[in-house]
């Protein structure tokens, strides 16, 4: 039998809660979606290849936003932008100027990279 000496810690009761990713980048999860970004196209706004997007498809589209849209077939994640009161999608040097088949997928709420 061990016989408690001293005082307890002062810390007792304020442990540190470990960080739970899930709780803190994911908001609702039946509309959210991985993404690996697979091309350079996005570096100027810090997105490289291999870096994985957490896309949320119930969170409407801003413009500044990055977003994923589905264009002529592919997804492409850009930053959307208004030009002239119309919507356009840049990677920051190319413009895409939606075409009928052109969707907003969702938008990108965190972009996740390994070092």
């Amino acid at each position: 039998m061990e016989k408690e000496t001293g005082f307890p810690s002062p810390a007792q009761g304020y442990e540190a809660k470990g960080i739970d990713l899930n709780e803190l980048l994911i908001k609702n999860p039946a509309a959210m979606y991985f993404m690996e970004m697979a091309s350079r196209e996005m570096l100027m706004k810090g997105v490289f290849p291999e870096s994985l997007l957490l896309v949320d498809r119930s969170r409407p589209p801003r413009p500044g936003a990055l977003v994923v849209i589905r264009h002529c077939g592919e997804f492409l994640c850009r930053e959307m932008r208004l030009r002239d009161r119309s919507v356009v999608f840049t990677n920051g040097e190319d413009e895409i100027v939606p075409e009928p088949d052109t969707e907003v997928f969702g938008t990108v709420s965190a972009v996740i990279r390994r070092l």
